[in-house]
């Protein structure tokens, strides 16, 4: 027996990321855009990026009273002189001596993150454009004090390519719902990044628009033994 309508049902009301969550969710985050704007962190931004989960369209709903995270890249013009850290410790600076956002800010190695006080979390990461070479991308691990090449446009759109071969939105619907079953069972751990990675690796350009046949049917029992 098919339940569609009732797994559909089940993603929409208990796995997805609900709208009233999403709809204050971008509030946020165009909250931090402009403080960011109008700070005096001195790189020149370029333009934010809605990167991981959430610009993947994998997002789920915290469970059993976890947090969702989303990340937000701001891509920069390189400062002459400045080190890796320096992205890093100048934007944590930034945050933590403002009014608004001081108590919510922790500085990781490669972001800001702000925590509210719901079951929200917003990293921030510098995205350095151009440092060596034209074209460059570069995320900064505060820690090791070095430059790491990132592709985060790329990937993403090999996230899209990879739910366009599935069909029916169903690469992203399949990761949510694996998303949603470690969390819920906790019988293992894989951070989302590499877990949608391991699920996109296994669709590839020649499954798009392939249907199982309704015609088909199973060998005969003469060709088995045949």
């Amino acid at each position: 027996m098919k339940l569609v309508s009732d797994f559909k049902d089940f993603l929409k009301d208990t796995v997805n990321l609900n709208q009233t969550r999403i709809d204050l969710l971008s509030a946020r985050v165009d909250a931090i855009k402009d403080f960011l704007r109008a700070s005096d962190w001195d790189p020149q931004i370029l333009r934010f990026m809605e990167q991981g989960s959430w610009a993947h369209d994998t997002i789920i709903r915290p469970v059993d009273k976890g947090e969702f995270d989303a990340d937000l890249l701001v891509k920069v013009k390189p400062v002459d002189g400045w080190s890796a850290a320096q992205y890093v410790k100048e934007l944590g600076r930034v945050f933590r001596d403002s009014k608004r956002y001081g108590e919510m800010t922790v500085v990781y190695d490669y972001c800001v993150t702000i925590t509210y006080a719901d079951d929200c979390k917003i990293d921030i990461a510098p995205l350095v454009t151009d440092r060596e070479y034209q074209g460059t991308l570069e995320v900064c691990n505060k820690r090791a004090d070095e430059f790491e090449e990132s592709q985060p446009i790329e990937y993403t759109r090999w996230v899209k390519d990879k739910n366009g071969y599935s069909g029916n939105n169903s690469f992203r619907k399949a990761t949510r719902l694996i998303k949603y079953i470690r969390d819920i069972k906790k019988r293992f751990s894989c951070q989302s990044v590499l877990l949608t990675t391991l699920i996109g690796h296994r669709i590839e350009w020649w499954d798009k628009d392939r249907l199982p046949s309704p015609t088909r049917q199973l060998p005969s029992r003469q060709s088995w033994e045949g």
